[in-house]
């Protein structure tokens, strides 16, 4: 055995648990959004509203999305060390995933979307 495959099983396993993670997080989350704020319907609108300023339980539900940016993060870092060769089209798609979980934590505190019905703000 050599010292590669154990360290790729860890990258596997950093994949596979992001991966679930991720799922498991954002569907959770968004499940408990609709079911504790008030007047949300997962038919109109829109995923980003549960987490908007002064909204019902906006930091229990910002909690679990970050929980699933963390998780994109996790899958993003690992996913350049999965393939043997060639990894640029990995480390780019890594790399993109990475970037993305990032501005989803962005869009959760400094920047997240207006109420509905709301004035619009720069930050939002």
């Amino acid at each position: 055995m050599s010292e590669e495959q154990p360290r790729s099983r860890g990258w596997k396993l950093a994949a596979a648990i992001g991966g679930l993670g991720a799922v498991v997080a954002y569907v959770g989350t968004t499940v408990l959004g609709g079911a504790i704020v008030p007047g949300y319907s997962h038919v109109s609108d829109s995923v980003s509203s549960l987490t908007s300023p002064g909204g019902a339980h906006r930091e229990v539900l910002a909690v679990g999305f970050a929980a699933y940016n963390a998780a994109v993060v996790a899958v993003g870092l690992a996913l350049p060390h999965l393939a043997s060769r060639p990894r640029l089209p990995l480390r780019i798609a890594g790399w993109l995933l990475v970037a993305c979980g990032l501005a989803g934590v962005l869009m959760l505190e400094p920047f997240p979307q207006d109420a509905m019905g709301a004035p619009l703000t720069p930050a939002g």
